[in-house]
């Protein structure tokens, strides 16, 4: 019984982590998203300045 707990805990930590993981890199792809978002709009605005 034991050795089936563990493995169980094994199984959810493995899977809170990959979540972690996908989380953090959603998270970047976001904040690259928006800044490249910004950068075209300060380009737009200093184009349309122009």
């Amino acid at each position: 019984m034991q050795v089936v707990q563990v493995v169980q805990v094994v199984r959810v930590v493995r899977v809170v982590r990959l979540v972690q993981v996908v989380q953090v890199r959603v998270a970047q792809v976001r904040s690259d998203a928006s800044y490249v978002a910004a950068a075209r709009q300060l380009r737009r605005r200093r184009s349309m300045s122009r």
